[in-house]
């Protein structure tokens, strides 16, 4: 398990703590098939993931914390550049796991903005 995380990004010492979790043992042996089922051309019906997004008509909000590696902070941007009402946010100094204390003020602020907004 421990080499599925750190191929993930996850930092070595993280994923030694993890990989004695409970709850992550549990999850294991779907930890080699879940990204392909999710991220696999056969799930997105042989459309690029960016093809994909661009079918989505409804505002979409894209986050990323300041403290992930930076291929989890591009990939967001990437995201919510295909989509065509797409935002991407940065939150600065979090990492993957974002606090509700943090999180749900944003998603408040997105969900509650007036339809016709700019872009941010």
């Amino acid at each position: 398990m421990e080499f599925f995380l750190t191929s993930a990004g996850v930092p070595s010492a993280v994923a030694a703590k993890l990989s004695r979790d409970a709850a992550m043992l549990a999850n294991a042996p779907t930890l080699r098939h879940d990204p392909f089922a999710v991220m696999g051309e056969r799930s997105r019906g042989g459309r690029t993931p960016s093809e994909q997004a661009a079918g989505v008509p409804v505002p979409a909000l894209v986050l990323a914390g300041g403290a992930s590696p930076e291929w989890m902070v591009e990939t967001g941007r990437r995201i919510a550049a295909a989509l065509p009402r797409g935002r991407f946010r940065l939150l600065e100094g979090q990492g993957h796991v974002v606090p509700p204390e943090v999180l749900a003020p944003v998603v408040v602020d997105f969900l509650t903005e007036p339809a016709s907004a700019p872009a941010r």
